[in-house]
């Protein structure tokens, strides 16, 4: 059988999805092998960029737009796959060889993302105020007003930067999905959805997301108990929490006092209750940028570690996708080599490959089997320095000193003007990145804040 007569991306696509990457990696590799038509080559980019391989995907998308004459399809694959793999520099270039008319305002949304990303945030701006909003179609106003919300939050507008975001992301990936009633891809409740009327006595809350946006929104249960809502958590990730990674988060919820259940049959007298998502809650509850926090809201027991003069928990390395917020752990070792306290390796998964040439970080992935276990390590720790992954949340959350390594194209919790955080109080200190692909600028700031701290 020829390789034209395939098509490989629906099994790529519902091998992944059942959580056989590598099995799924092994198949497309063997099939870019002997990909050589412009088809076979767009097919492997698009299965490469769905197993979260941005490198790989942009080298077969670079190939495709060699192979064929019409180009302002790949061209606009190619500014996708440009943009997630930090690249805005390139990803501007080929937007300004798109001959299109027709999409004008759509290459101006385009634009003005790549101008973001490359921290010209006043240049995005200027690009917005060109955009016609009359000829955008439903997906891409609510993708231009994802993007107003992050700016307006930089520039301190919290409420109605937080709506844009939150909201108006949900929307796009409701059109993406073509499914109205998807959020991260999960199906809603069957009951009144809640938001932010007085009627409400009963709530389940929807965590649709990551850990790390389950442990920054669990706080607001504090916030309904205040007025007089009686709220419920609803793991809905946890139903399936191996393939998810999220064994020892309910633990870890629980032992900090919150009502959790991951199914809804454990619910008595559900018809009583009205429901929300998890990331709408400080919307609903109409909360300014000074109300998010006031105390750590979350416990874990120590571990008995070894004395030393200083603890200090590392993790340099999220998910593959997106990668521009990870950091290599050989710049933050140049820093942290000399100084006096030992360093534990927070790191499980991706990126434990760098940890080989650094036999001088104590490596804790084999101690580590729940996310449980992880907040032990961390509540047990006097300092952690992370990138921006669940890490950083959990440790914020138990009122550690935390350092967070903050990309450019920053998640929406550290889109405000300074670099304290308004979720987390003075304990979080955020590193931001200057320039793509760079972090020099942040190590060197770190590396004085280090100094003060006489470590």
């Amino acid at each position: 059988m020829q390789n034209n007569t395939l098509n490989i991306e629906p099994v790529i696509s519902q091998t992944a999805r059942f959580g056989e990457y590598q099995l799924a990696r092994e198949v497309v590799d063997a099939f870019a092998k002997t990909a050589q038509t412009l088809s076979e080559t767009e097919s492997v980019a698009k299965c490469y960029t769905m197993l979260g391989d941005h490198d790989k995907s942009m080298l077969f998308a670079e190939k495709a737009l060699e192979l064929t004459q019409d180009k302002k399809n790949i061209q606009y694959n190619l500014v996708s796959i440009y943009r997630q793999n930090a690249l805005p520099e390139k990803a501007i270039k080929i937007i300004e060889s798109i001959k299109d008319e027709e999409n004008k305002n759509v290459l101006l949304i385009e634009e003005a993302g790549c101008l973001y990303e490359m921290n010209k945030r006043e240049n995005a701006l200027d690009v917005i105020k060109l955009i016609d909003q009359n000829n955008l179609s439903e997906y891409h106003k609510q993708k231009l007003s994802s993007l107003v919300g992050s700016l307006n939050l930089w520039n301190g507008n919290f409420k109605s930067g937080l709506i844009q975001t939150i909201m108006c992301e949900s929307n796009v990936r409701n059109i993406e999905a073509n499914n109205p009633n998807l959020f991260h891809g999960r199906n809603e409740i069957n009951l009144p959805f809640w938001e932010g009327t007085p009627d409400c006595k009963k709530l389940i809350i929807y965590a649709e997301a990551g850990i790390g946006d389950e442990i920054l929104n669990i706080r607001f249960m504090n916030h309904l108990k205040q007025k007089g809502i009686d709220s419920v958590w609803y793991g809905v990730w946890h139903q399936n929490a191996e393939v998810n990674r999220r064994l020892g988060v309910v633990n870890l919820f629980r032992n900090s006092g919150f009502n959790v259940v991951t199914d809804l049959r454990e619910i008595s007298d559900i018809s009583s209750y009205m429901w929300t998502y998890s990331q709408y809650l400080p919307i609903c509850l109409g909360l300014d940028s000074n109300e998010l926090y006031s105390e750590t809201y979350l416990k874990a027991p120590t571990l008995d570690l070894p004395e030393s003069n200083l603890k200090v928990g590392i993790r340099w390395h999220g998910a593959n996708t997106p990668r521009f917020r990870n950091y290599p752990l050989k710049q933050l070792h140049n820093i942290l080599k000399f100084k006096n306290a030992t360093f534990y390796s927070l790191q499980k998964d991706e990126g434990m490959d760098e940890l080989v040439d650094f036999p001088g970080i104590i490596d804790l992935s084999k101690n580590i089997t729940s996310f449980y276990d992880t907040a032990k390590y961390i509540n047990s720790m006097d300092l952690i320095i992370t990138s921006c992954t669940s890490i950083a949340h959990c440790a914020a959350a138990l009122g550690k000193k935390t350092f967070i390594f903050v990309p450019i194209s920053a998640y929406y919790p550290w889109c405000h003007p300074t670099e304290k955080s308004p979720w987390y109080g003075d304990n979080v200190t955020l590193l931001r990145q200057k320039t793509p692909r760079v972090w020099d600028e942040p190590m060197a700031e770190l590396a004085a804040l280090l100094q003060k701290e006489i470590i």
